[in-house]
């Protein structure tokens, strides 16, 4: 990705922007020496999600709006979940229409007739009012920037209102107006469900395990306190990532190209702690704390529970 000489700003300061964009994403950011281009590995997933945040940095310091390389800049936040793909042929200002693609997509797909709107109580000037209830999908139907709130008042041509601290939405209008936003909401509840059931299910189905040898260099992997593999398992989200001590070695269940880097990060783990340890003589668990190896493992182990 050419950063157009801004490769300081992705860094951050002490490193601090591109460590948080690794952590938030679980792909590997790159600052090539040239100053202007960084490598992005990882899952696409991964690699979509460090790129528009790397984005946002550059867009902040310029205050303008830029494409992304080689395609037309699509916000993550404007589609429809964290980790979803824009489908083929689905329209770039309508969050509906990309749910309805994905769910197409992935077989999920069905009808939301209007909800049937009892007309005896209506007003002098014909309308009704309805509440649905929408706990815990309160931010879903607000959507990002109001986006999808907008969209469904937009199809309905009615009010409507949501009121947060209820967990509620109101439409007022005629009745078919009103019946029609109701089945607005549970469709983009349920397919929004359904959508991600769906793909979290392709995922354990796509998944591999793999049990990586780490005989002799427990330590080095756990590191002081534990530090060591919990920075290596916020690098692999959705990732099984279980070190056992008594069979010295590293089960790791998750997507092909996370069990890969998962490899990787075990691999550097090791050889920073033996690299460390010859410079210091040769005294390995001097480099993971100054501890033996069995009273580091107690150690913790009580700390960990």
């Amino acid at each position: 990705m050419n950063t157009r000489g801004n490769n300081g700003l992705v860094v951050g300061p002490q490193g601090s922007n591109v460590k948080r964009i690794e952590d938030e994403t679980g792909a590997r950011v790159k600052c090539l020496k040239d100053k202007t281009t960084v490598e992005i590995y990882g899952s696409p997933e991964a690699v979509r999600r460090a790129t528009d945040k790397i984005i946002d940095l550059l867009e902040a310091k310029s205050g303008g709006s830029r494409d992304r390389p080689g395609e037309k800049r699509r916000r993550d936040d404007d589609r429809f979940g964290d980790d979803n793909k824009r489908p083929r042929g689905a329209q770039n200002d309508s969050l509906l229409d990309y749910l309805r693609s994905s769910a197409v997509e992935l077989g999920v797909s069905k009808e939301f007739p209007p909800d049937f709107v009892d007309e005896s109580n209506a007003d002098e000037q014909g309308n009704v009012e309805e509440t649905a209830s929408i706990t815990n999908y309160v931010g879903l139907i607000i959507g990002k920037q109001g986006r999808m709130h907008s969209e469904i008042q937009r199809i309905v041509d009615i009010p409507m209102t949501i009121n947060k601290e209820d967990e509620t939405v109101t439409f007022k209008g005629p009745a078919a107006n009103v019946g029609r936003g109701l089945a607005l909401i549970r469709e983009v509840i349920e397919l929004t469900n359904a959508v991600r059931d769906a793909r979290n299910a392709t995922r354990e189905r796509d998944d591999v395990e793999e049990t990586i040898s780490i005989t002799g260099n427990v330590g080095a992997v756990v590191g002081k306190q534990g530090n060591t593999v919990k920075r290596i398992k916020s690098q692999l989200p959705r990732c099984l990532f279980q070190v056992d001590r008594n069979s010295e070695t590293v089960l790791v269940r998750g997507a092909p190209e996370m069990v890969e880097l998962a490899k990787r990060l075990v691999s550097e783990a090791i050889e920073n702690v033996q690299a460390r340890a010859r410079e210091r003589g040769g005294d390995v668990d001097a480099d993971m704390g100054g501890e033996a190896p069995m009273e580091q493992d107690r150690d913790l182990r009580e700390r960990l529970g």
